[in-house]
């Protein structure tokens, strides 16, 4: 549940507005990046990670999502 609430206010403080650019640095398993998504379905996003396999699986969560607006990048 703390998880939880951390997102959301994290999300909040972000203040993302519909069209902006959107950086998710280290999106993890992409559940925050899913909820950047929504949120901005008019923008850019982009997450980066080291780690190729999360981010398969933030591709795999995003997929899920009818939201076609967003890319993803490996720094390895």
């Amino acid at each position: 549940m703390t998880e939880t609430r951390t997102r959301r206010q994290s999300l909040q403080l972000a203040n993302i507005k519909n069209g902006e650019a959107i950086l998710e640095v280290a999106p993890g398993t992409g559940i925050t990046f899913r909820e950047i998504l929504k949120a901005n379905p008019d923008g850019r996003n982009v997450g980066v990670d080291i780690t190729p396999a999360m981010l398969e699986k933030g591709r795999l969560k995003a997929a899920h999502t009818v939201l076609s607006n967003y890319q993803s990048m490996s720094l390895s």
